[in-house]
């Protein structure tokens, strides 16, 4: 048995640096060695179809003039934050925000001579893993919200790296959540280096993904100014801008935290209001848990997206685990889903765009003092001129609708797209606690007074 095992190794490393050098001689910039590992209990209440119940460690190589990355996403406000750079350049770093104003605000703008080896590893569970140039950026000079690293080398080339730097103190009764969790999944960073996302993996085909600490991550935030550039079916940061533009504009003010801070039941002890952006789908069982508990105890919550809770996800010490396809076979995902969202994303109206339809003119009137009388639909077109041709309505991208299950729910609206579009729910509970959920991630496009003022008018009622 030894020597088979001993075999089958030599076997597997013969081919491993066959398919490497194969893969250099053609010019494809990363290669992949399978060791697997298998993952924890969680795993195993997995969905019945999940056909791999291990995760497969790749080490990839990168081969791009440089590399840069920082050592997590999320960080604590005062926590040091760790630049990581791999060239054989000179490379320039501006560090920056986009400011209340809507405003590139720059704070630094620094050059570093960067002598390391031309080529840099990633692994699976331990990010880039070959030598680099670290930079420490006191995170206490910066301030709290969402911050981007530029780094650029001597011929011109460009990267962003986003982190988030969450306050310590709450201080506003108004919390706006950021989608930190998403971006981990959806990071771009698999366009420019080729570093796997739960969407682009090479080897492991499961509804299990890990994105460990020491990853790039990438993503280009835009001033205001410049949102005629932004892509019509953006769903991260630039989207969630938008909508807290728009909330400004309303009148309201409030703070904002990453998906991270929803993990501790402090968070919301002294909040009114729980606000998610454009595209809130990954969870932990704690921050749903805390969420329905926000609710029962009067909390209201307001739902400006779509695909709300659709995966979960597991922190650990060096990494984040996400995994699943739809949570409604956990039992308190299924609870926040019946009681607390009421709508759950269906993927038939998937890259569709509809306005919506009216389905209940007394409670849009009675509780929401929007007169629709005589008016038939709502939140047509969009409200950025770019995206005319493609965005038709406040309905779509991705969408959720009501739940057969679910309860206490009233339709306020429903989208026209063909498979049946999004449903705008509102719930209210014993509690005093209230939900407004628009299940649809082309929420940010909208130009119609009547759906700003069913929003204000929520807040202002839930702000008393």
């Amino acid at each position: 048995m030894r020597l088979k095992t001993l075999l089958f190794f030599v076997v597997l490393s013969l081919l491993a640096s066959f398919a490497f050098y194969e893969q250099i001689k053609s010019g494809i910039k990363s290669f992949s060695v399978a060791m697997f590992e298998r993952v924890s209990d969680w795993s195993i209440a997995s969905k019945g179809e999940q056909k791999f119940k291990a995760i497969a460690d790749e080490k990839l190589l990168v081969l791009n003039d440089f590399v840069a990355f920082t050592n997590k996403l999320v960080f604590a406000a005062g926590d040091e934050i760790l630049l990581h750079l791999a060239a054989r350049d000179e490379l320039l770093v501006t560090i920056f925000n986009i400011n209340a104003d809507g405003l590139e605000k720059q704070y630094s703008k620094t050059k570093y001579d960067v002598r390391t080896p031309s080529f840099s590893i990633y692994s699976t569970f331990d990010g880039i893993i070959t030598p680099t140039r670290k930079v420490s950026i006191n995170s206490t000079r910066l301030g709290t919200g969402w911050f981007g690293i530029r780094v650029s080398d001597s011929n011109g080339t460009s990267i962003e790296l986003p982190i988030y730097i969450d306050s310590n103190v709450i201080e506003k009764k108004i919390l706006f959540v950021e989608s930190t969790d998403t971006l981990l999944a959806y990071n771009p960073a698999y366009n420019t280096f080729s570093v796997p996302n739960y969407y682009f993996k090479n080897l492991d085909k499961s509804e299990t993904h890990v994105v460990p600490y020491n990853t790039p991550i990438t993503y280009r935030q835009l001033a205001l100014k410049s949102m005629e550039e932004i892509s019509c079916t953006d769903h991260l940061i630039n989207s969630d801008a938008i909508h807290r533009k728009n909330l400004k504009n309303m009148g309201f003010d409030f703070q904002t935290v990453s998906d991270e801070k929803l993990d501790n039941p402090d968070t919301f002890k002294d909040v009114d209001i729980i606000i998610f952006g454009t595209h809130n789908e990954y969870w932990t069982i704690k921050k749903a848990r805390n969420v329905m508990n926000f609710v029962d105890n009067g909390g209201k919550v307001l739902f400006l997206g779509g695909n709300t809770a659709w995966r979960r996800i597991y922190r650990e010490a060096k990494r984040t685990w996400i995994h699943g396809a739809g949570l409604m076979n956990d039992p308190t995902f299924e609870k926040l889903i019946r009681h607390y969202l009421g709508t759950y994303y269906t993927s038939t109206d998937n890259g569709t765009y509809a306005e919506v339809s009216v389905l209940d003119e007394d409670v849009l009137g009675a509780r929401f003092s929007q007169n629709v009388s005589g008016v038939s639909v709502l939140g047509e077109g969009t409200a950025f001129k770019h995206c005319e041709n493609k965005i038709y309505g406040i309905s779509g991208h991705e969408t959720d609708e009501l739940v057969d299950s679910s309860t206490g729910f009233i339709r306020l609206a429903k989208g026209n797209n063909e498979g049946g579009g999004a449903d705008i729910v509102y719930k209210s509970f014993s509690s005093g606690g209230e939900i407004l959920n628009f299940g649809s991630l082309s929420l940010w496009h909208n130009k119609d007074p009547i759906i700003f003022g069913l929003i204000q008018n929520f807040l202002e009622k839930a702000n008393k």
